[in-house]
């Protein structure tokens, strides 16, 4: 059985940018904890090719609000001096998008949909040291 997730078509070649960058994180990390393994279209256009859509379902979303740890803070101050990365703040974002979209999924799911079109990524700062993600899209047939 064929299993679909069509927000990246081809993740090497898109690598260009920083939302492409993040989107195959996020891609490679659902693959890894299978995810999505699931019967649900996934895109971030307004359609999909070559697929018409029978019947809209209404908004999806699903969310979670992460805080940091004061470990994190720490090593996150102290890196802030001499710059880079800080591993432990991607990492904690990267699980929440996982979250949130499977969140997201399971909404849909409870609608009867088989597709997400208009597929995004929001994140807003809660409070210090707390923010919150929200993947969300439309419902539909296809």
């Amino acid at each position: 059985k064929s299993r679909n997730l069509c927000f990246i078509t081809s993740p090497i070649e898109n690598l260009a940018s920083i939302n492409s960058f993040i989107t195959y994180m996020i891609y490679w990390y659902l693959k890894k904890r299978n995810i999505m393994d699931q019967d649900i279209i996934v895109v971030s256009s307004n359609e999909i090719e070559g697929k018409p859509v029978q019947e809209y379902l209404g908004i999806v979303s699903g969310s979670i609000v992460k805080s940091r740890n004061v470990g994190s803070d720490i090593f996150a101050s102290l890196k802030s001096i001499v710059g880079g990365e800080i591993m432990g703040y991607s990492t904690l974002l990267m699980r929440a998008r996982t979250d949130a979209y499977g969140r997201m999924i399971e909404d849909a799911k409870s609608k009867g949909a088989n597709a997400i079109i208009a597929f995004r990524f929001q994140t807003s700062t809660i409070t210090q040291g707390a923010s919150e993600v929200v993947a969300y899209g439309t419902a539909v047939k296809v």
